[in-house]
């Protein structure tokens, strides 16, 4: 069987591990010089996010074969609206990097892999179609889904983020909601380390030539003063893509509409998809129903953010002073219950009744 992979990010770099692991050598396309992103940022896994996996790290090593290392265990997220704070210490996570860094996800999966990438290389799936059995779009981007008319959008927006420097705990994250700055999105701090941290801002439904503005409103209203050592601009675009499989292209990763919308992560449903394409292809079976049981979270999710959407200052308030009470916090955090499942569940049990 000739595969090829678009893309030598997560999602590509796991499935081409997988190949190799059954003893097929893809060909990998990358159009740029290195594999991942091109400036490094931080994030993170939420175990909140994944249940009921306990661990999503070890669930990644033991039932999907991929053993990735985080920089960092998250043990605090403290969180910020207009006019509450609230704290949750506990394991709640993973902290990785992402980027060019030799510690960075993209460079330990290329370290794994035997295979050859192709780099400085832009790939055309058309033309690349009459000359593989398979082709696995992994490119972290929803564009040629939205060109086969398969993708819809959840939520759309601007990244503006930087690298800063100053005094930093390495296992706090830090989480910014409010309307003013971030329309329906939010802005966070995940650390390198005790000396640099990645500053993001997701704001949501704004021009890329607003990013800007919306940029200095965040950091006069939270008062940050960090000093910027690099900055970066991305598209940010979560959304549904249906099907994943069609002709003999398989979409993986953030390219499938893999991407949670709720906080905009993906690298758990990236691994997991690679893996699950390629072992798909080699059991012939279909990646569609193999991959299936992700969509369950997802659309968890996504009426998550439908409801987010629709909040105001005030109700991000509210949210935050609910998880100020320690048995609701402990209850969401410090128990393996699937809120995410929970809240679905109400949420359409009440859209039924109304």
């Amino acid at each position: 069987m000739k595969v090829c992979i678009i893309g030598a990010g997560v999602s590509g770099l796991a499935c081409a591990l997988t190949l190799e692991k059954y003893g097929l050598k893809p060909d990998i396309y990358e159009q740029f010089d290195h594999c991942g992103e091109r400036t490094p940022f931080i994030i993170c896994i939420l175990q909140i996010m994944h249940r009921p996996v306990t661990d999503p790290l070890l669930d990644l090593s033991k039932n999907y074969g991929i053993t990735l290392k985080p920089i960092n265990p998250l043990t605090k997220i403290i969180r910020f609206s207009p006019n509450k704070i609230s704290r949750t210490v506990g394991q709640l996570g993973y902290i990785f990097e992402m980027g060019p860094s030799p510690r960075s996800v993209t460079s330990q999966l290329y370290e794994m892999i035997t295979t050859p990438v192709k780099f400085n290389t832009v790939a055309d799936y058309k033309e690349l179609a009459a000359h593989y059995d398979k082709i696995i779009v992994a490119t972290g981007s929803p564009y040629i889904a939205k060109e086969l008319g398969l993708w819809t959008d959840v939520f759309r927006g601007w990244v503006r983020g930087a690298v800063v420097s100053g005094k930093f705990d390495p296992c706090t994250w830090f989480v910014w909601f409010n309307k003013k700055y971030a329309n329906n999105g939010y802005a966070y701090l995940g650390p390198f380390n005790s000396n640099t941290a990645t500053i993001v801002l997701a704001a949501a439904d704004v021009k890329e030539g607003e990013l800007e503005n919306h940029w200095k409103l965040f950091l006069e209203t939270e008062k940050i003063v960090y000093r910027e050592e690099d900055r970066f601009v991305i598209e940010h675009i979560t959304g549904i893509c249906r099907p994943r499989e069609i002709g003999n292209m398989i979409f993986v990763g953030n390219s499938a509409g893999l991407m949670e919308s709720v906080f905009g992560f993906g690298l758990y449903n990236s691994v997991v998809s690679g893996v699950l394409a390629a072992e798909s292809l080699v059991n012939n079976k279909s990646y569609e129903e193999n991959a299936s049981f992700l969509n369950e979270k997802l659309h968890q999710c996504n009426l998550l953010r439908h409801k987010l959407d629709v909040f105001k200052n005030k109700d991000y308030d509210q949210l935050l002073e609910l998880f100020n009470i320690p048995p609701l916090n402990k209850l969401i955090y410090h128990t393996n219950l699937d809120i995410l499942k929970i809240y679905a569940d109400f949420s359409e049990h009440i859209s039924s009744k109304i």
